[in-house]
């Protein structure tokens, strides 16, 4: 179903100095275009597909499309995931190919996150969520589907944009856990009949993932573009435009900002899964009496 359509083969990893114009690569601006679309187009039918069994299996569900949009990102997370992990595998070799390399697999990773992303921001509208949480997922769609998009007209940063993708590993245990609250088997919770470990490992997982795929990764995506920036600047800094030499970065460190901020609650609902949410807010509870008392 998410089968890419293929790009002209990518600039030799050995010789990049000339870089070619857009139409020698992937096609002109309106092939460009027309692929998104079809990538946008697909998706859109799925999460109609999604929404359509939502109706008929969970018609008294009072959140419809957050159902549906979590079924449907049931399928695509993992494969947005496993494609940006094995993106960043074939790009990470040289400097070169991480400015200036381009794969096919890359490009398909590129494409389905960016156009899943823009499908998302309507579809946020639909579903019942408070108005902070719409404002903050809305900035980052905003700012993830423009750079990415950016980079696939470009055709530079590939690597840099794949490598960020890679923190939906996340996303997969994320979207795990909004199933087992969202649906209902015979009026219960799914995570109330489901093995209690089974949910307990999604949790760790959840947390694991954050860790690894956002709070380490984030600052190692900062690391290596300052080092290749520093060690080579003819080769990376003195070849890009401003939005990818400060807007990339910036970008990156909001993530990491906004997993940090998210890895609080995800760390308290660990703690829930493993049976000592009660410790949790026993110890909230001690602190605002402390707070209070001062």
């Amino acid at each position: 179903v998410f089968s890419a359509p293929k790009p002209p083969p990518p600039l030799s990893r050995r010789s990049l100095q000339g870089v070619p114009a857009l139409g020698d690569v992937m096609g002109s601006e309106l092939a460009l275009a027309l692929q998104f679309v079809a990538f946008l187009g697909v998706q859109a039918v799925l999460l109609g597909v999604c929404y359509a069994i939502v109706r008929r299996k969970w018609s008294q569900h009072t959140d419809p499309w957050n159902l549906a949009d979590t079924l449907f990102s049931l399928v695509v997370f993992p494969v947005i995931a496993i494609s940006a992990i094995a993106a960043s595998i074939e790009l990470h070799g040289s400097v070169e190919s991480r400015w200036f390399g381009q794969t096919h697999l890359s490009y398909f990773c590129m494409m389905l996150y960016t156009s899943r992303t823009v499908l998302h921001m309507p579809v946020q509208f639909l579903v019942e969520m408070p108005r902070g949480q719409l404002v903050l997922m809305t900035v980052h769609h905003i700012l993830t589907a423009a750079c990415i998009m950016y980079g696939i007209v470009t055709r530079r940063c590939w690597f840099w944009g794949c490598f960020d993708t890679c923190c939906e590993v996340s996303t997969i245990f994320l979207t795990n856990l909004y199933v087992c609250k969202e649906l209902t088997i015979r009026g219960k919770e799914l995570k109330e009949v489901m093995p209690g470990w089974l949910y307990t490992i999604n949790g760790v997982g959840l947390w694991l993932s954050f860790v690894i795929f956002r709070l380490v990764l984030f600052p190692a995506w900062l690391c290596i573009f300052f080092l290749d920036v520093s060690i080579v600047p003819g080769q990376t800094w003195d070849r890009v435009t401003p939005m990818e030499r400060y807007v990339y970065p910036l970008v990156t460190v909001v993530l990491l900002a906004l997993s940090t901020w998210w890895f609080v609650k995800i760390t308290k609902g660990m703690l829930k899964a493993l049976g000592r949410g009660k410790v949790v807010e026993q110890e909230k509870a001690d602190a605002e009496v402390h707070e209070e008392n001062c």
